[in-house]
């Protein structure tokens, strides 16, 4: 078992915090009429994903980044992020290595 100390260096080594980021609930709401597709994604997940885009993201951010705020595997998080992106939320620049995104509204 990891002592109190190691646990802190480990979280410490992100470059973001783990916190508590809180779904927003007009996109969880509106998310659950969207079509899923193969996505296995929860609304819930989706609202984490936009509210982090909307206030913590910043350019040159990856989804490594992401995935360090958010504390959930990438695929889900690029899951959220497509969906998001074909209802017209964000738009995710891919000719760039990292992908740059825009939150739209």
């Amino acid at each position: 078992m990891l002592s109190k100390m190691e646990i802190e260096k480990i979280l410490s080594k992100n470059k973001y915090k783990r916190e508590i980021i809180l779904a927003d609930p007009s996109i969880v709401e509106e998310s659950r009429g969207w079509d899923w597709g193969k996505f296995t994604v929860r609304p819930e997940l989706v609202g984490c994903v936009y509210t982090w885009m909307k206030e913590k993201y910043k350019s040159g951010d990856t989804l490594d980044d992401m995935v360090a705020a958010i504390g959930v595997c990438p695929d889900r998080i690029s899951h959220s992020l497509k969906l998001l992106e074909d209802h017209g939320y964000l738009t995710i620049a891919r000719t760039t290595k990292p992908y740059l995104y825009r939150v739209i509204r």
